[in-house]
């Protein structure tokens, strides 16, 4: 199997979040073999959104071993990147101080919903291409409560003094074509104020910030013990790609596994150039 690993940091900077194919591996041009002698894939990382910055990294993976296993070892700098849209092509250039990432610096590329982009560059004599479509923003975007009240724990009132908290909320959304969605929530405040203070918890942005798996739904219910700390939430419905979903599950079987293969919709590469559209709700966790 294939194995290289993606860091989603383009999302999590846009959303913060983390985090992701309707062409498997099987679209790319080279097969299994050739990928064994060529000794160097070039592997992208885009996530599109509108009224975010585009931004392409690219970097490069090599056969970690004898086997076909891949390990991402450097960035690729010094390429030229382009964007297409509506007939237009926008040269990408690379963002200084920071090796393998492109970005437009002239502000004429604009990310709009309900268009596609078309990925191009040439990478040692190899055409490397993809293309995405930009999601429709999610519509109807509603929460049933905005206030999640939670009973403080501490040592004096015990872990296990009354019934488990079965608070609540459920969202809803509009979804005429069964596509594909993921939940994100975040916490927004700068101090980490603790519900259950008889638990260490070392590290606190870990476990104030999380996220459902890809759904097919147009509701979700989030459980008033997921929050981990009062205070305020963003709450982010986000309508995402096929390509997306089926990346975000194959990375979390990867992780369980160690085995599976992420897939692709880069031509003559690896990694993922994908587009997301999303709503934002509020939702505030205080002490009752």
């Amino acid at each position: 199997m294939l194995l290289y690993h993606l860091k989603s940091d383009n999302m999590k900077n846009t959303l913060y979040i983390l985090m992701l194919v309707a062409v498997l591996l099987s679209s790319c041009t080279k097969t299994t073999q050739d990928l064994e002698t060529s000794m160097d894939i070039p592997v992208v990382e885009s996530f599109l959104s509108p009224n975010h910055e585009l931004v392409v990294r690219l970097s490069s993976a090599i056969p970690y071993s004898s086997d076909t296993t891949l390990e991402v070892t450097e960035y690729i700098s010094g390429m030229q990147v382009y964007i297409t849209s509506d007939s237009v092509t926008h040269l990408l250039s690379e963002i200084t101080d920071s090796a393998g990432y492109y970005k437009d610096l002239t502000n004429e590329l604009v990310v709009e919903e309900n268009k596609k982009y078309q990925l191009d560059f040439i990478y040692k004599n190899d055409e490397i291409s993809s293309s995405a479509i930009i999601p429709l923003k999610p519509e109807n975007f509603e929460t049933s409560e905005t206030t999640i009240e939670l009973t403080r724990i501490t040592e004096e009132s015990g872990m296990g003094g009354g019934p488990p908290n079965m608070t609540s909320i459920e969202l809803s959304w509009d979804d005429e074509n069964n596509d594909y969605y993921l939940i994100y929530i975040q916490y927004m405040e700068d101090e980490y104020d603790t519900v259950n203070t008889v638990i260490e918890i070392e590290e606190a942005s870990e476990l104030a910030n999380f996220s459902s798996e890809p759904i097919q739904n147009n509701m979700y219910t989030i459980r008033g013990t997921q929050f981990m700390f009062f205070g305020e939430y963003q709450i982010i419905l986000c309508r995402i790609t096929e390509e997306y979903a089926q990346l975000y599950e194959a990375l979390s079987q990867s992780s369980l596994e160690g085995l599976a293969e992420p897939p692709t919709n880069i031509i003559n590469g690896k990694g993922i150039f994908a587009a997301y559209n999303s709503d934002t709700l509020t939702v505030n966790v205080v002490e009752d």
